[in-house]
């Protein structure tokens, strides 16, 4: 069995510096990392998680692991019969060079806007992002133009962080290199040669602007990329068409997706049951399948609509700036399918979305308890990273300001100001409630580039090569093509893939390196939150780092009885010619484990499989809290292994636990109904469904399953 680790990342995060230091952007200083390194073990071994261990498993051990220049101390790390292992160079927290060439992201440092064109109810955006390079290794890595393939392949992604989700927006072919600068950023330079030279020196830096980068001409498709080996042709681009004027091959992001960024809680304006469309006075902000929620004023008089709950969620069905539906579930709100509505409602009806945000008024603010109240949940966990909005501060805060959440109910909350101080209760002092209306948003935005390189694959120094920076979005602009203009804060986080930035968002969440033997590297991220309804959410996402082989199922063990709802699945877009499906993965629930798929390798080689550089999100509900401890999952392969290695790869992660019997539940399912009626009347004078402990199946056991009776 093939268990990979655990990482469980710890709530505060912080830099390790190096002797070196780089310059990320104008005149930003971050450390110019080494690749990550268990800090206690000392076996020969170039990559993490690549040599046996034998460990009984589950079993935690506890070290000091240093991760892209973070670092990270008594974390528990479960082993199976998985792969792990040290990098050779360096003991404790201070160590050399990677043996052999190992290129790295060592700053995302701008970015370019190219305008937007339409597409059904929304418009496609197109972006790029510049990549500074860094060579940490110990030898020169080639950087030859084509017909030769020795040059990096660089592919750009777009990510989102909303309503505790960290999910993929958006994807760019892969610029090709062709010649490396011998600049400074990640310190000393030793250069490959003057000028701008067919390789990169040890130590040395070379810049790509967003707007190389967003160069149509040497975008390259990813269906051509091995990103195991980092092999591609020497002719780029085979049978592919021309690029599409403004967006083709560029970093596309749907407009409807950064739309949300600005949605507050709205006021319907009316409802027209014949077409169970709502119109708002103002543009409302919401994107097809946004979870939203419908509440009645508390100070006017008002009735909801007929059909919708109060308090329910319900799915957005975006039709224009002014006019949405409501769907009962995220795939009928992708399908169109609308809610039918019986009757408009009266009096003042609320929408929110607590997957967008907060609003509430200053007359919510207990200052003297620091604590923000609202009708309304607002979906937060605590240590949660929000932003903090308002025309007029209450005291104590500051507008557009990250806070960090402390949840005293569904419906209220304190700010802290750092995550250790929301984990230990500590909120800010608020001294007065403020005027106007303050928003707390949850949505944040990610830019990520990554190197493929053969000669780095070779060295067993390919799981470092990509790193993330934050980026926000302007309002929207018509000038400027019909775009959100895009724009980079903070600095970049060195060879860190986009997942890793999960748990600095959300601190419940936990990850777990999956590595496939002799091809590459998935991580998985999870976390549960409590709904407050009797319900948990369990959120799932998959990141294809450099698997060739990529995936086509995710599993997650889910017990007998245990009621599931609202299961939904996330991809992202390939453009531009790439010839891989769109499918949405099925579900599916048998024996015992929940499931999404998509088709296999030998029905369909162009299906919708999770590739490289490329996140895909999984979700449900379930009746029943997560069973303590970590539970085993699987990961199914899509492309067959070429050394007979297994289809499948089992990992830890959270999953629900069974639920508490609930007498009279003869069949199972988690209700006592007419079908555990027939079962106990079947059973009549037998022991068969005695629910009494008296041996037989009588009037007894018959008045305790009606007592219980849930319909």
């Amino acid at each position: 069995m093939n268990l990979a680790s655990k990482v469980r990342l710890p709530r505060d995060l912080s830099y390790v510096g190096r002797s070196r230091t780089s310059h990320d952007g104008a005149n930003s200083g971050t450390p110019c990392l080494n690749a990550l390194r268990w800090s206690t073990f000392k076996a020969p071994l170039k990559d993490p998680l690549k040599a046996p261990l034998k460990e009984p498993m589950n079993a935690p051990i506890h070290t000091s692991l240093t991760l892209g220049g973070l670092l990270l101390t008594s974390i528990a790390i479960w082993l199976g019969q998985f792969s792990a292992s040290a990098i050779t160079t360096g003991e404790g927290d201070e160590g050399g060079l990677a043996a052999g060439p190992d290129v790295i992201v060592g700053a995302i440092p701008d970015s370019a806007n190219y305008g937007s064109i339409a597409s059904g109810n929304t418009r496609l955006m197109a972006y790029a992002v510049g990549t500074t390079s860094c060579n940490i290794g110990t030898t020169n890595l080639a950087w030859q133009q084509f017909p030769s393939t020795l040059h990096p392949f660089i592919p750009m992604n777009l990510y989102r962080f909303r309503n505790g989700r960290l999910e993929q927006i958006g994807m760019s072919w892969g610029k090709h290199g062709f010649c490396a600068l011998q600049e400074t950023l990640c310190g000393s330079c030793t250069p490959a040669g003057a000028g701008c030279p067919n390789a990169l020196g040890v130590g040395c830096s070379d810049p790509y602007t967003a707007s190389l980068n967003g160069s149509q001409g040497d975008l390259g498709c990813r269906s051509e990329v091995n990103p195991s080996t980092g092999a591609f042709p020497s002719t780029p681009n085979g049978g592919m068409p021309a690029a599409q004027a403004t967006i083709g091959r560029r970093l596309q992001i749907a407009k409807s997706d950064v739309d949300s960024t600005y949605f507050a809680p709205f006021s319907i304006g009316s409802i027209d049951v014949a077409t169970n469309t709502c119109t708002t006075a103002s543009p409302h902000g919401l994107a097809t399948g946004m979870p939203v929620t419908l509440y009645a004023s508390t100070t006017t008089p008002s009735t909801i609509p007929g059909g919708v709950t109060a308090g329910s969620t319900y799915y957005a069905i975006r039709s224009n700036d002014l006019e949405f539906r409501l769907a009962t579930s995220g795939n009928n709100a992708a399908n169109g399918t609308s809610l039918d509505i019986t009757s408009a409602g009266t009096g003042s009806i609320t929408v929110s979305s607590a997957s967008a945000g907060w609003s509430i008024a200053p007359s919510a603010v207990d200052a003297a308890a620091d604590t923000f109240t609202a009708n309304y949940p607002h979906g937060f966990v605590t240590g949660q990273r929000v932003t903090f909005l308002s025309s007029g501060n209450p005291g104590g805060l500051s507008n557009n300001t990250s806070y960090y959440v402390i949840v005293e109910s569904a419906n209220s909350l304190k700010l802290a100001n750092s995550t250790a101080n929301a984990l230990a209760g500590t909120a800010i002092n608020l001294t007065s409630p403020g005027v106007g209306q303050h928003h707390i948003s949850s949505t944040f935005f990610l830019a990520e580039g990554q190197y493929i390189h053969q000669q780095d694959a070779a060295s067993g120094n390919d799981n470092n090569n990509a790193s993330w920076r934050e980026a926000t979005f302007g309002p929207y602009s018509a000038s400027s093509g019909g775009t959100y203009n895009i724009n980079l804060t903070g600095t970049t986080r060195q060879q860190l893939p986009a997942m890793l930035a999960w748990p600095v968002y959300n601190p419940a969440v936990s990850l777990v390196a999956v590595d496939v033997p002799n091809d590459g590297r998935f991580w998985v991220g999870f976390f549960v939150r409590n709904n407050g309804n009797g319900t948990w959410r369990y959120e799932y996402a998959v990141q294809n780092l450099n698997s060739d082989r990529a995936a086509r199922a995710f599993r997650v063990p889910v017990p007998s009885g245990v009621v599931i709802s609202n299961a939904g699945f996330r991809d992202v877009a390939y453009h531009s010619g790439d010839p891989f499906a769109s499918t949405d993965w099925s579900y599916t629930r048998n024996n015992g484990v929940v499931m999404w798929s998509t088709e296999t390798y030998a029905t369909n080689p162009n299906a919708n499989a999770l590739r490289f550089a490329t996140m895909y999100n999984f979700w449900f509900d379930a009746n029943t809290p997560p069973m303590s401890g970590a539970q085993v999952g699987s990961l199914g392969l899509f492309k067959p292994a070429t050394d007979g290695g297994a289809d499948d790869r089992l990992l830890s992660l959270f999953a629900p636990s069974a639920p508490t019997a609930l007498p009279g539940d003869l069949s199972g399912n988690g209700t006592v109904d007419a079908e555990d009626l027939a079962i106990l009347l079947a059973a009549w004078d037998t022991p068969a469904a005695d629910l009494t402990g008296d041996g037989i199946t009588g009037g007894a056991d018959l008045a305790t399953l009606l007592s219980h009776w849930t319909g």
